[in-house]
């Protein structure tokens, strides 16, 4: 199970890149506290409008070692 913070993600989907420092706490595999400025807020907002079990669930992430990976201001390929 998924325990931990998670400190200023450099994407999120449906928000972009994110532009200035935010944390997730993550208790039980669950997203259960966000802070920081008006990215972290959108973020909590979009979790608080799902009414769908699980929605919260820290479930994915991805771990960045490559020097030549070009960050992207979505997650989305276009093709």
């Amino acid at each position: 199970m998924t325990e931990g913070v998670v400190v200023s993600p450099y994407i999120a989907d449906q928000i972009g890149q994110i532009t200035e420092p935010f944390r997730m706490e993550i208790a039980k595999g669950r997203i259960v506290k966000i802070t920081g400025g008006k990215q972290a807020m959108d973020l909590q907002a979009i979790l608080e409008a799902r009414d769908e079990a699980g929605y919260n669930a820290a479930s994915q992430f991805a771990l960045g070692t490559n020097p030549e990976c070009l960050v992207i201001p979505n997650t989305r390929e276009v093709a």
